[in-house]
């Protein structure tokens, strides 16, 4: 993409120099350890910015920003593959979110595990645990299902809201 001046692809330069102040703000303020940044419009770069650190603890290791940094988006799998999926599936009929997951997993149904639904699943309120190391004992996907289905819950499905990595695998 080429470069270019904000006002000449139809961008308020002022609005830019806010955006990059907020960013660094909330760097500043610990909200985040740093962030790259870039604008475009109109096939037009109008800002691009590294700030803050890639790497930030233990601070022996702190490295800065770079506009080329990698990231680990490890749980973006979760909103943009699996929960798009699902709504796929809804649009089409296919599934609903308030059926039991017990309909398409007829074994999950320990522990009260028959009264959590897709949408309990979706919004981290099934009352699975918010991770366990189930990659070190189960070595394929119908292992890990089976530990899945044993597994004691923390709390009544849709009680109350804890982040669940094991809901969405």
């Amino acid at each position: 993409m080429r470069r270019d001046y904000a006002e000449n692809v139809g961008i308020d330069p002022n609005r830019l120099r806010e955006a990059s102040r907020l960013i660094r703000r909330a760097i500043s303020k610990k909200a985040f350890p740093g962030a790259v940044f870039l604008v475009a419009r109109r096939g037009a770069i109008v800002a691009y910015e590294a700030h803050g650190e890639a790497v930030s603890v233990p601070p022996e290791i702190s490295r800065p920003m770079k506009l080329d940094t990698v990231f680990d988006l490890g749980s973006i799998t979760k909103p943009v593959a699996t929960a798009t999926s699902l709504m796929i599936l809804l649009e089409r009929g296919k599934v609903r979110l308030n059926d039991p997951v017990s309909r398409y997993l007829p074994e999950y149904v320990e522990e009260r595990k028959d009264e959590i639904t897709l949408y309990n699943l979706l919004t981290h309120t099934s009352g699975l645990p918010a991770w366990k190391p189930l990659y070190k004992k189960c070595k394929s996907r119908w292992d890990f299902l089976k530990e899945l289905c044993r597994m004691k819950l923390d709390y009544p499905p849709g009680s109350k809201v804890v982040y669940s990595c094991l809901g969405f695998i």
